[in-house]
């Protein structure tokens, strides 16, 4: 059972692949730009609403900082399920839930259309 602060939706991510063309210098600037000093600004200027501990009093937005603060008071976050899957199998994802919702698709016909799309698209 959860809890009154988890959290669903969508938060944003980052990867730098083993085969980037310049892996150190992709995470020296990662570092600064996920880092307090860099988000707590962007913040401030009300461009993000960042996921990095302490940055939630430099938002001025009352709801946007809300968001931040329940984020860091939250236990548990789950990614929403198509941005998991990723930009295709996501669409298709969403697609099949309205087409189920609509009555216009079994939830068995869903499925295969899903797995299909994964089996094609996956990372």
């Amino acid at each position: 059972m959860g809890k009154a602060n988890d959290i669903f939706g969508s938060v944003y991510g980052w990867l730098v692949s083993k085969d980037a063309p310049k892996p150190k210098e992709a995470l020296d600037f990662m570092k600064v730009w996920l880092g307090k000093e860099t988000q707590t600004k962007l913040a401030a200027e009300g461009l993000s609403i960042p996921m990095v501990k302490g940055t939630a009093e430099a938002i001025q937005n009352p709801f946007y900082k809300a968001l931040a603060v329940a984020v860091n008071h939250s236990g548990w976050i789950c990614v929403a399920m198509d941005q998991l899957l990723g930009r295709e199998t996501g669409r298709t994802f969403n697609n099949e839930a309205a087409a189920v919702a609509a009555g216009a698709q079994s939830p068995e016909k869903a499925t295969q259309v899903i797995e299909h799309s994964w089996s094609k698209s996956r990372f």
